[in-house]
């Protein structure tokens, strides 16, 4: 299997959907920042009833079988986290309205464009045959080392997070222990651990791979795609869709998501994390030829960036913004596996010769 060189991206031909204008991509920044914000408006506008200290969501925290949660209760809890879903199929929305309304794009090129369709180059035109593999199972093999590789930099990520002072472990896990004693369903430990590893492989899929694929078809899909044909190299493309994409969840962060705190300083913490995840998903998204994969990666970084809290005292983070995976442990780890992705790519790239060069 041969992999293109992601930082020489062929030239779209002329058949090709033209996107990817500044105007367009300005548009396309302003759209998804916008739904971002409508999306969860009703928490903001309702945060007290959502997240405040006495408020019916809360009171599932003290539930038990003699203090049963009340329906405004489990409601309160639920909302948050569908608007939270909505939000995330906004860049895909953003993506796809900007191409057919602004840059005249016919929908089904569109969708075929942003990398959900037949192989794509990093620009977004026609990749034609990349490597020896048959597309739909390059596509799977690369889906599942995305999930591979996020579970493995995110559990790096803790370790150095411990390292740093973000938590204080517990090997013996007591915390989860005792929750698991007060729902009635102990086990062993290793079964448990074994039991959140499938887990993350099933939800990186579903449901988590889904919502990615609504963050990822814009911003690997279309966004990405956009700044090569303005010409980026792929640190400046990196960098500049990273940052985007990780001030695109200030409404979210301002909430106190993520990070555990209100705080606008969480909005740089995260820019400087999604530059470094999502290095990881452009390598995926150019590699593969499809964002299949970035979804899938996506949905299962997910789903593993709070595994750390396994073997916290007493099962939270002391300092989020060095444990949580988007906060600095993240930035050292998985900032570091980009590269090694990058230079490894190359140096295959080089070593393949003629055949590397067709490919691309």
């Amino acid at each position: 299997m041969t992999a293109p060189q992601p930082a020489s991206p062929p030239r779209a031909s002329s058949a090709d959907p033209a996107f990817g204008s500044w105007r367009a991509i300005i548009i396309f920044c302003l759209l998804a920042y916008g739904l971002a914000w409508f999306a969860v408006l009703p928490l903001w506008l309702n945060y007290e009833l959502f997240f405040g200290t006495d408020s019916p969501a809360s009171q599932l925290v003290n539930a038990d079988a003699d203090n049963p949660p009340t329906g405004e209760a489990v409601i309160a809890a639920i909302v948050p986290a569908l608007l939270m879903s909505l939000m995330m199929f906004t860049p895909a929305i953003s993506a796809l309205v900007v191409m057919r309304v602004v840059e005249k794009v016919p929908f089904r090129q569109a969708f075929a464009a942003l990398g959900a369709g037949p192989l794509r180059a990093p620009d977004g035109s026609p990749a034609g045959r990349i490597g020896r593999l048959h597309p739909a199972l390059r596509v799977l093999l690369f889906s599942m080392l995305a999930i591979g590789i996020v579970f493995v930099l995110t559990i790096l990520a803790g370790l150095v997070a411990m390292l740093l002072g973000g938590f204080e472990p517990d090997w013996q896990m007591t915390a989860v222990r005792e929750q698991l004693e007060a729902t009635g369903l102990a086990m062993p430990l290793v079964l448990f651990v074994l039991l959140q590893i499938v887990q993350v492989v099933v939800a990186a899929v579903v449901p988590n791979g889904v919502l990615g694929l609504g963050e990822e078809l814009g911003w690997r899909g279309y966004l990405t795609a956009a700044l090569r044909r303005r010409g980026l190299g792929t640190v400046a493309m990196t960098v500049v869709s990273g940052a985007i994409w990780g001030a695109w969840h200030a409404p979210v962060l301002l909430l106190g998501h993520n990070f555990e705190t209100r705080s606008p300083i969480s909005i740089p913490v995260m820019m400087i994390g999604c530059i470094c995840v999502g290095a990881v998903f452009v390598w995926l998204r150019e590699t593969s030829g499809s964002t299949w994969p970035t979804a899938i990666g996506h949905g299962g970084f997910n789903a593993a960036a709070g595994i750390s809290i396994l073997v916290a005292a007493g099962g939270t983070w002391s300092k989020p913004i060095i444990a949580n995976p988007l906060g600095v442990s993240g930035w050292i780890v998985i900032g570091a596996g980009a590269v090694v992705l990058f230079l490894g790519t190359r140096r295959r790239s080089r070593h393949g010769g003629a055949e590397a060069g067709s490919a691309a």
